[in-house]
């Protein structure tokens, strides 16, 4: 699960994505595809603020419904993604 914001990436979750051992303990991943376009150095511990806010975009769309402008919408069921930062 993971939200884009121009040239930021976060990704709610830890590990490479590819079922590779994470490189870090951190819940989240965070990358500048501009200038990292292979995902290889995360940003996350770096970039809490980003983090925060990307964060809070993401809880927007969930409690919206949806991704673009409109009138909100009833989500078809629970989704609870704010597991995916809880590190297993």
């Amino acid at each position: 699960i993971g939200i884009r914001k121009g040239d930021w990436k976060l990704i709610f979750g830890q590990g490479s994505g590819g079922g590779k051992k994470a490189k870090d303990e951190q819940p989240a991943q965070l990358y500048n595809l501009g200038k990292d376009p292979g995902e290889t150095n995360n940003l996350a511990s770096e970039q809490s603020q980003r983090v925060q806010e990307m964060t809070t975009l993401m809880e927007q769309l969930v409690n919206d419904g949806r991704s673009t402008p409109g009138r909100t919408q009833q989500n078809d069921r629970p989704f609870r993604w704010m597991q995916f930062l809880t590190p297993k």
